[in-house]
């Protein structure tokens, strides 16, 4: 006597629905076969204190410098404006510079940034 032959999809159904048996019985077979300890009570673990970690100041990073390249037609004050800077500010950052009327084409100069505790008190709070 032969065996009807059962398509794949039959095959794989009947596996799913076993290992569905199998894993929604386990926690009850588990219980009953004596796994469990001592009747129906759970054990749960306390809760522990957590430790206390205390930290160490972190370091602000320092801002990437950013440059200028005079081009033609530029003037201290005019760059300055244009980067929404002062010319004092702009000067401050490049102490290269000792006559400001006199600079060049191709001369390099320093953007200042913000620092990042300046950035953080003008900032307005939110709503």
């Amino acid at each position: 006597m032969r065996l009807p032959s059962l398509s794949r999809l039959t095959l794989a159904t009947l596996a799913l629905i076993v290992a569905a048996i199998v894993l929604f019985s386990a926690p009850f077979m588990v219980k009953f076969l004596g796994g469990g300890g001592g009747g129906d009570a759970i054990a749960t673990p306390s809760p522990t204190p957590a430790s206390t970690v205390s930290l160490a100041p972190i370091e602000s990073p320092t801002p990437t410098a950013r440059v200028y390249v005079v081009k033609a037609t530029d003037t201290i004050s005019s760059i300055a404006s244009k980067l929404g800077l002062t010319t004092a500010e702009l000067l401050a950052a490049n102490p290269q510079v000792k006559n400001p009327d006199k600079i060049a084409i191709g001369d390099v100069l320093t953007i200042p940034t913000a620092a990042p505790s300046e950035i953080i008190s003008g900032a307005s709070p939110s709503p």
